[in-house]
């Protein structure tokens, strides 16, 4: 769904719902359709603000010609936790690939190599917690369908 919005008094100006994905012929058409219903009600045009996709400024600067396109800031905030965790994900991957693999069980007291290991097994573990020790807040747990009942 696709709407243009007054900012004053956020009168829906104009709405479009597409049934497939929108591509640069469909944003060029709203968007044209968008410049007529602004000119119909003698309304100027102050700003555009978009959901930060990256079909849009290619059909407003055809439509309106060349100038700024501001993005939403909003949504660009709203991306940088997402990508703070999916590289927090890679390192704590990255160093969770390196831990030692140990045999079942506790290690005998006499193997020196496999207590070395297990020591090592669990400095690598914390050091994997260090990496994002507030992890649990930005992650959400996926919940089975019993939980929601």
């Amino acid at each position: 769904m696709r709407s243009a919005v007054a900012h004053r008094q956020y009168n829906r100006l104009l709405a479009a719902v597409l049934e497939h994905d929108p591509t640069h012929d469909d944003i060029t058409v709203f968007v044209g359709r968008f410049k007529t219903a602004l000119d119909d009600r003698a309304l100027a045009r102050k700003g555009i603000t978009t959901a930060g996709s990256a079909l849009s400024p290619a059909p407003i600067r055809t439509v309106w010609g060349e100038g700024r396109h501001p993005l939403c800031t909003c949504h660009v905030i709203k991306d940088l936790p997402h990508g703070i965790v999916q590289a927090v994900a890679t390192a704590r991957a990255r160093l969770a690939t390196s831990t030692p693999k140990l045999g079942r069980g506790r290690p005998s007291s006499t193997d020196k190599a496999a207590r070395r290991l297990a020591r090592t097994s669990t400095a690598m573990q914390q050091q994997i917690r260090a990496v994002f020790p507030d992890r649990l807040v930005f992650v959400t747990r996926r919940r089975t369908p019993a939980a929601y009942a």
